[in-house]
């Protein structure tokens, strides 16, 4: 007896879903168009970053997104390449085009052109077999052979969860037939609805590439996976059929995750969030296995320090699963300009006005997710620290005997951590507001290339500061640190005229400070040092980065 027929023997059970068991199939229909292809989804910045390529507009007679948006669905499909056969495909690759960028532009093309199916409600038992139905009753099956479908139709997702099971079976659907799977803006999909939307991959000759696409208002939420019954007594029997449902269900959620080439920190964060909670990824965890449109307006607005803080702890987070303290302490900014970093390591975040808008880079050690490249600049920042903030002599330098590197440090946070913060600021603003262009070069194995400089997203907007910033002293805002001078100051701890920029003297007396008052070996000012130096408690509410 197959896994699907144990579930409807116990047809009340419910795996990994926040809402109730008694409720209605999930609704299956046929937008009328394609959302994607709209500014909306394709805004000016996620143009010009060349994540779609122009060839969709090209078959479509159109040179701008807004040419296109007059199309409807009919002229869409009828410009949408035909499947044809991975033979004639991938026939004559060569050094030119590679296997990725061919399976990019082919689900790039499907996103923007192909039928949409949407898919929204509560999942049940028989929604995947209603799936199959609605889609081989339109003929929405686009395959050029068995498992070759590259511009095969779209499915949005828009469900609460529901049973895991049938979840899991259209999971298998989509990506045997390379759907493309869309989290619409908006959007909600949570719970067994994730795994329909982590489906959406491909491989070909071995080569893995997502289709997985989210506009950045959509939320993908996550929580364990959890059994209920129905109360009354069970056979010893029944209770077997029970534990082999709910072991091979939980192997098949780890098998798709595998498969799914998703990183084992989101896994872990599905586990670790009870089932009477949602865990929602954030917007840069979601750029980490999904393409994702960003909202029209980015980088035309300021960003205050708690929301550079948070496009970097995301940043931060979504790369190696965790939030990194360092990000705040280390936090320096001014009016048009921001960066932070963690010590000992290659990893920074720094952003600028640039113009009207303002944009931001992310310096990592090289291989890093999503990275796999190195930028110049974070190279030039090593390289300054050697010069006292000069860019004017990096590369080589000749001693008179031999020519060797000047990097003197072994990572680049080391090296940024013996500037001063006014010279860390210059530095960052001269980089990103180069006149030369809006481009930064980035370089790999393969050599290097100019990439757009990205604009600060909107979503910080709407984002709330990580829980585990809240409480902690902003010391390093210059207005913070100006009162946290005086205060030193008053108690006779000298740090000279306070100026609200940070340097030896001033960390000397606040370790001088913790050290006398409080009887601890640090440098950095929480909020049981504010207190002990007299600063009011309605006061320090001020110097927190969040309450």
């Amino acid at each position: 007896m197959g896994l699907k027929q144990l579930w409807r023997q116990l047809i009340c059970a419910t795996l990994l879903s926040g809402a109730a068991t008694t409720a209605q199939a999930a609704d299956i229909s046929l937008l009328d168009r394609n959302p994607v292809m709209s500014r909306k989804y394709l805004s000016e910045w996620n143009w010009s970053l060349g994540i779609f390529g122009r060839e969709p507009l090209s078959k479509l007679g159109c040179e701008t997104v807004s040419c296109a948006e007059q199309r409807n669905q009919a002229a869409l499909t009828r410009a949408k390449p035909k499947a044809g056969s991975p033979e004639d495909t991938f026939s004559n690759l060569g050094g030119a085009v590679g296997m990725w960028e061919i399976l990019d532009n082919m689900a790039n093309t499907a996103v923007m052109m192909a039928p949409v199916i949407r898919l929204s409600g509560q999942i049940t038992d028989g929604d995947a077999d209603k799936l199959k139905g609605f889609v081989a009753a339109n003929n929405l099956m686009d395959c050029g052979a068995p498992g070759y479908c590259p511009y095969n139709t779209v499915l949005a997702l828009d469900s609460p969860g529901g049973n895991l099971v049938e979840a899991l079976e259209i999971a298998d659907f989509v990506q045997a037939h390379n759907i493309t799977t869309l989290l619409p803006a908006g959007a909600r999909c949570e719970s067994a609805c994730s795994m329909i939307f982590l489906s959406g991959y491909t491989t070909y000759e071995g080569v893995f590439h997502p289709r997985r696409y989210a506009h950045d208002t959509a939320r993908l939420g996550l929580h364990t996976p959890y059994l209920t019954l129905p109360p009354r007594d069970y056979s010893a029997a029944e209770v077997d059929k029970v534990q082999r449902i709910i072991n091979t269900t939980l192997n098949n959620v780890v098998e798709l995750f595998s498969a799914a080439n998703l990183d084992l920190s989101i896994l872990k964060e599905m586990y670790e969030t009870p089932a009477s909670g949602m865990y929602y990824l954030t917007v840069p965890e979601m750029e980490s296995i999904a393409t994702v449109f960003h909202s029209a307006g980015a980088g035309g607005f300021a960003p205050s320090r708690a929301q550079a803080l948070t496009l970097c702890a995301e940043d931060f987070k979504a790369r190696y699963g965790r939030y990194e303290p360092q990000l705040l302490r280390r936090m320096a900014s001014g009016r048009d300009v921001f960066i932070t970093y963690v010590p000992r390591s290659d990893y920074a975040c720094y952003g600028a006005k640039r113009g009207n808008a303002w944009v931001y880079e992310v310096c990592t050690p090289q291989g890093s997710r999503p990275d796999s490249a190195v930028r110049v600049s974070c190279q030039l920042f090593r390289c300054a620290s050697d010069f006292d903030g000069s860019l004017q002599n990096c590369g080589q330098k000749w001693t008179g005997q031999d020519l060797i590197d000047v990097f003197n440090y072994d990572n680049l946070g080391d090296a940024l951590q013996k500037m001063r913060n006014s010279k860390l600021l210059e530095i960052v603003h001269d980089t990103l507001t180069d006149p030369w262009g809006e481009s930064t070069i980035v370089c790999d194995d393969a050599g290097c290339q100019y990439t757009v400089l990205q604009e600060i997203p909107t979503w910080i907007t709407q984002a709330q500061v990580p829980a585990p910033y809240c409480g902690e002293v902003d010391m390093r805002a210059p207005s913070n640190l100006q009162r946290l001078q005086r205060a030193l100051n008053d108690n006779g701890i000298n740090v000279g005229t306070p100026d609200g920029s940070i340097g030896p003297k001033t960390l000397a007396a606040i370790g001088t400070a913790n050290q006398r008052l409080l009887g601890r070996d640090s440098q950095w000012a929480e909020p049981a040092l504010l207190q002990a130096l007299g600063v009011p408690q309605s006061a320090i509410g001020e110097f927190l980065i969040c309450d």
